[in-house]
């Protein structure tokens, strides 16, 4: 029996020519080069594993999830569509979000921050939230609701400005994320 699809969506970058989108920024820290790395170190893991890894790093979130759909009817069975972030804000958390709808994200989101909670000593706690649609943040997934077989998540493993978790930012902390996010997919 084939893995499921995996899709890694980087969330921030080139959404189109004109337009390329950091994310948040702390001095030479972007949201969207951190993003990178995780994600590549996941899909490196992932694929290593046998999953069908796709990897989405640039367009507008209508292109970013019809790919991810049109993925998906590649590649058949119960895939993950995750979009990879950065927080900033002040918190301290690990969280993954998940479209209120789906019970099958909520499981999914569970069992992704489990990983990451486990795996990044400098988060003091995870969180999941559930996003009802026209919530902030809702967009990032909205499109993936409508594909049958995708469950859509949204990550963000840290925040970027807590002194706290910034050796998450260097390339072992990075590495740690992707390792653990992989898990977290291989689990869900």
């Amino acid at each position: 029996m084939p893995l499921p699809p995996i899709i890694l969506d980087r969330g921030h970058g080139q959404k189109s020519p004109s337009r390329f989108d950091p994310g948040v920024a702390r001095g030479a820290l972007r949201e969207v080069d951190l993003a990178d790395v995780y994600l590549r170190e996941a899909a490196r893991v992932l694929a290593g594993h046998g999953f069908p890894v796709r990897l989405l790093l640039e367009g507008s979130y209508t292109s970013r999830h019809q790919a991810a759909r049109e993925f998906a009817v590649e590649h058949p069975g119960r895939g993950l569509y995750l979009q990879c972030h950065v927080n900033a804000g002040g918190g301290r958390y690990a969280l993954v979000e998940h479209d209120a709808r789906s019970s099958r994200g909520a499981t999914a989101a569970r069992v992704v921050v489990d990983a990451l909670d486990a795996a990044l000593p400098e988060t003091n706690a995870a969180k999941v939230i559930a996003l009802d649609p026209g919530k902030r943040g809702h967009t990032c997934i909205a499109g993936i609701w409508t594909a049958p077989t995708l469950c859509g998540l949204i990550v963000e493993p840290g925040f970027l400005d807590c002194p706290a978790h910034a050796p998450l930012w260097m390339a072992e902390g990075l590495a740690r994320i992707g390792a653990a996010l992989a898990e977290g997919i291989r689990s869900a």
